[in-house]
C-alpha cells in the first residue's frame, strides 16, 4: 500500500505504478490538489499505455521455447524489489540498466527481446520495449501475462 502525498518524483510515480500493476492498493493522504494529481495520473496511465499492442505478444510455450533455447533476452519492467523477488530465470532488471541497457543487449539487431512486467493489465513493459526498439532491435516482444502468469502457470522463478 502506497500513500500518495502531493510530493510525488518521478521514481515515486514509478513504484506507485508497479505497486498497481502488480495488484497492489493506493491510500490517498493528502494530496494539495486533486483535480492536479489525478490529471497527472490520468496523462501518466495514457502515456504508459501508449506504446500497448504496439509490440506482438510472445505465448507462453514459445517463450520458454526461445528460453530452452538461449535465443531470448528478457526484460524484467517490475522494478528491483520485484524483480528481487522472483524473475523469469535470466531475465535483465530493465529499471536498474536503464542507463547502460545496451550492454547487456545482444550484438545482433534482429535477436529476440522480450519485455515483460507484472500481469496482463500492465503497460510497464512499453518502456523497456521502446529502449530496445531505440537501440536498434527489430524483433521485440510482450510477453503480455507478465510475472504474474508466469508464476500462475507454475513456471520457476529465480532471485
Amino acid at each position: 500500500e502506497y500513500a500518495v502525498s502531493s510530493y510525488l518524483c518521478q521514481e515515486d510515480l514509478h513504484s506507485l505504478f508497479t505497486n498497481l500493476c502488480n495488484g497492489g492498493t493506493v491510500s490517498l493522504v493528502y494530496v494539495s490538489s486533486m483535480k492536479k494529481f489525478l490529471s497527472l495520473l490520468a496523462l501518466s496511465l495514457l502515456s504508459i499505455n501508449a506504446f500497448a499492442g504496439s509490440y506482438p505478444d510472445i505465448s507462453l510455450s514459445d517463450l520458454k521455447s526461445a528460453i530452452a533455447a538461449k535465443k531470448v533476452t528478457l526484460l524484467d519492467v517490475n522494478g528491483p524489489v520485484t524483480y528481487a523477488n522472483g524473475h523469469i530465470p535470466g531475465a535483465i532488471d530493465y529499471t536498474a540498466h536503464t542507463a547502460d541497457l545496451a550492454k547487456f543487449l545482444p550484438a545482433d539487431k534482429s535477436s529476440l527481446i522480450v519485455a515483460y512486467c507484472g500481469n496482463e493489465h500492465c503497460g510497464a513493459y512499453a518502456r523497456a520495449a521502446e529502449a530496445a526498439t531505440k537501440l536498434g532491435y527489430t524483433n521485440v516482444q510482450h510477453f503480455k501475462p507478465g510475472i504474474a502468469g508466469w508464476k500462475a502457470a507454475g513456471e520457476p522463478t529465480q532471485k
